[in-house]
């Protein structure tokens, strides 16, 4: 039986949040924990520019450049978090 783990994961570790039985459903919540660091690099974001913190700036922009990918194999905001579909296989 196949199923598919959903998670973040940064340069350190890796974090699943879901076990799915289909892919389907796997994809809507890698989309949703796409969207909540989409949501933190934007919060992010702003105090950078409130703070003028030039470097902070440049790391948010392209964080949110990176997480704007909608397919999960071709995401890549390593080392920074990112979210994961990983297909597994169990008896």
């Amino acid at each position: 039986m196949k199923v598919w783990l959903v998670g973040i994961s940064d340069g350190e570790s890796s974090n699943v949040e879901h076990v799915c039985v289909s892919k389907t459903t796997a994809e809507k919540f890698w989309e949703d924990i796409r969207q909540d660091l989409i949501r933190n690099a934007k919060e992010m974001l702003e105090y950078e520019r409130k703070n003028k913190c030039e470097s902070g700036v440049q790391i948010q922009e392209r964080i949110l450049k990176n997480l704007s990918e909608v397919n999960p194999e071709l995401m890549n905001n390593y080392p920074q978090e990112e979210p994961f579909v990983r297909e597994m296989e169990t008896e």
